[in-house]
């Protein structure tokens, strides 16, 4: 072999390495093998209406820590309320974050609650149970955190 070939050769071993690793690096960005999502809930709610983090309505609760969640799961949260008046309770959720093009956090996550619709009399302390459900449709997502707005409301 003359200089010209072991150069031509070198050249060749040298692009067939970087093509190897390039391809192994991108196809290692697409490869999902744990799908965990942290995420965070604001509570907003009118101020005849008490939300605590336990039953002796001693520590308000103003958001919920959901913690690492995973693809196909429900994850339970309890709070305690307490109405000044009678009212009908009411959940809604917005500003879900993030919001771009490659994700819509609420075409895989939820949020519901046990006391939708439901009377509370004046001065009562209710147990509530807030459920994050996320779809096992979830996909190519790797520890995305995501956050939402929790708004309880009341109807006298």
């Amino acid at each position: 072999m003359n200089k010209g070939d072991l150069e031509l050769m070198a050249t060749t071993v040298s692009v067939v390495l970087i093509v190897g690793v390039v391809v192994i690096s991108v196809s290692s960005l697409f490869k999902v093998s744990h799908q965990t999502m942290f995420s965070f809930g604001r509570l907003l709610h009118p101020p005849e209406l008490g939300v605590y983090q336990d039953q002796a309505l001693s520590s308000e609760a103003t958001h919920i820590n959901w913690s690492s969640v995973e693809p196909n799961s429900q994850t339970n949260r309890t709070i305690w309320l307490k109405c000044l008046g009678s009212a009908t309770l009411y959940m809604t959720t917005d500003n879900w974050q993030p919001v771009n093009d490659t994700v819509v956090v609420t075409d895989y996550i939820s949020c519901v609650w046990d006391q939708e619709g439901k009377t509370i009399a004046a001065q009562e302390v209710r147990q509530a149970t807030l459920t994050l459900v996320v779809s096992a449709d979830v996909h190519n997502i790797t520890d995305l955190p995501f956050s939402f707005d929790i708004t309880l409301r009341v109807e006298a």
